[in-house]
């Protein structure tokens, strides 16, 4: 009894703190995302305070899930303002995720000596992270590191370590300046780690900021990207919609190399077999003369036949039919390329089997097999349809030595009224390309319309109310490095991993064998 009135009172005192905890995260972590992201360098001081806590009962992991459901919140709450229910799910849902690599960190670290926790926590993240961009389930939006998105120029190092670097950057520093607070009176050796930690990549980036500027740029792509800003476009016709964006080419004498229009344009009966048969394909074949352009990529739902027998399909959830988020490049030639989304909205597009008892609408099929790379006059583009960019490991992967730019169809309507999300959004895709050095050119219905630099600079952007053209003149300057490593990122990770428990394992050795040695005294008295 008494025992039990102690552990109520212990539990008594924790709220005090976890409350002042709770505010300053808050805080910091709504300013790193809307004020500067250099907030984020010590916005997670007071998670750390109280994920270091030495009790980790169930009152520890209440505390955790709401410090999550805050970071969750303060980022994403719009979506909750779009769909109520399946947002709060979604919040939080991803509240509990974030839980997942504590858990394992204290799987981890419960057999072991407290050597390298630091350390071990990182990786345990950044496998988190990881694991986030590549399965069925990915939301990829918190990625630590994507907090950049706003000022790319803060981190061109991207293009080497990738956003998940730029998480171990700042999960690092935060740790650093945690453990210096710890300390009552630190002195000021206590800050120089933490110190060099942040101001190095900062240093790094300043240098790779001069380079690119005096390097010579590649060969110049000329782009012409649409927009519609069509609210209910599916009570619009095809036909419809193609017109809209005649009434715009057809007196445009801009260079249009390539016309690229938004996401899932083309919505009605598109079937793969009966396309090259239809009124939308002879009306885009029509425009390529009118439009004066050698190339239109449109974006379209495409519907297959399953011989399979699977039902994995569109709205009508027809029996046999598979239906695909795809992109269409029709040109002078009788040969149409298609490609088709891989990475998509969970739950809004996508439903993965192990949820399918789960009364959700199944709307498309992933076929992972299909080329992402669409080549035009010798030069590759890659091509990356709206959910796709926000992956970094999925566009990483996709890159090739050979790729230009990479060019991007969006439908923004998701975002509704939030004008947060849609610039969310368009700060990520920077972060693409600041990560594989390309300049990305990016078409939209109900959003921004924009081209960006290889160093994730807007050249222009719109956030359009009506039909709008938006030429863009890209030049590749080469791919990154970054996109090379990314095959050996986990790896790379379970190794460091295995490392930290294989130390902590031989001292946990070595401690037991020094408690087990008899001391020179004993010998003594003994003999």
């Amino acid at each position: 009894m008494k025992g039990h009135i102690l552990l109520h009172e212990n539990n008594r005192q924790q709220w005090p703190q976890f409350l002042i905890s709770w505010l300053f995260f808050g805080l910091l972590l709504s300013m790193s995302w809307y004020v500067h992201p250099l907030f984020s360098l010590v916005c997670f001081v007071p998670y750390f305070k109280v994920l270091f806590q030495a009790k980790k009962n169930l009152l520890y992991y209440v505390q955790l899930f709401v410090l999550n459901l805050t970071w969750n919140t303060a980022v994403t709450y719009w979506i909750y303002q779009l769909r109520p229910l399946k947002g709060l799910a979604t919040l939080l849902t991803n509240s509990m995720l974030f839980l997942m690599p504590v858990l394992i960190w204290h799987l981890c670290s419960r057999s072991f000596l407290k050597k390298g926790q630091g350390m071990m926590l990182l990786v345990c993240w950044l496998l988190f992270e990881y694991l986030h961009h590549i399965w069925d389930f990915s939301w990829t939006w918190l990625t630590v590191g994507n907090v950049f998105g706003s000022h790319p120029q803060w981190v061109l190092w991207y293009a080497y370590a990738g956003v998940l670097g730029g998480s171990a950057w700042i999960l690092s520093s935060n740790y650093l300046i945690y453990q210096v607070a710890r300390v009552s009176r630190p002195g000021l050796k206590k800050w120089i780690l933490p110190g060099f930690t942040i101001l190095l990549p900062v240093v790094i980036s300043l240098g790779l900021k001069v380079r690119s500027n005096a390097q010579p740029a590649g060969m110049v792509s000329h782009i012409t990207a649409a927009a519609l800003s069509v609210h209910d476009k599916d009570s619009i016709s095809d036909i419809r919609k193609l017109r809209i964006v005649d009434s715009l080419l057809v007196s445009d004498k801009q260079p249009k190399e390539i016309v690229l229009l938004p996401e899932a344009l083309l919505t009605d009966q598109v079937w793969l077999d009966r396309f090259p048969f239809s009124r939308q394909y002879d009306l885009i074949k029509q425009s390529l003369k009118r439009w004066q352009a050698s190339h239109i990529i449109t974006g379209a739902q495409l519907n297959v036949y399953d011989t399979t027998g699977i039902v994995n399909a569109g709205p009508e959830q027809a029996d046999g039919i598979s239906a695909y988020n795809a992109a269409l490049m029709i040109d002078t030639s009788d040969m149409i390329s298609i490609k088709l989304k891989k990475v998509l909205v969970p739950v809004e597009e996508y439903v993965p089997s192990y949820l399918s008892f789960l009364p959700l609408k199944k709307r498309f099929r992933i076929e992972r097999n299909n080329s992402d790379v669409f080549e035009i006059s010798g030069r590759q583009y890659l091509i990356g349809i709206c959910y796709e960019v926000v992956n970094s490991i999925f566009i990483a992967n996709r890159v090739q030595e050979q790729t230009s730019a990479l060019l991007m169809l969006s439908s923004e309507s998701f975002f509704g009224q939030s004008e947060v999300g849609r610039e969310q959004y368009m700060n990520i895709c920077r972060l693409r390309c600041v990560e594989n050095n390309l300049p990305l050119v990016k078409s939209s219905n109900d959003g921004i319309v924009m081209s960006l630099s290889a160093g994730g600079e807007i050249l222009e952007a719109k956030r359009t109310s009506g039909p709008y053209l938006l030429h863009a003149a890209v030049r590749s300057p080469g791919i990154s490095f970054y996109h090379m490593i990314v095959p050996f990122v986990p790896w790379a990770l379970l190794l460091l991993l295995g490392g930290v428990l294989m130390v902590n394992f031989f001292l946990k050795v070595k401690s037991r064998e020094s408690v087990h040695a008899p001391s020179r005294l004993s010998i003594y008295i003994n003999d």
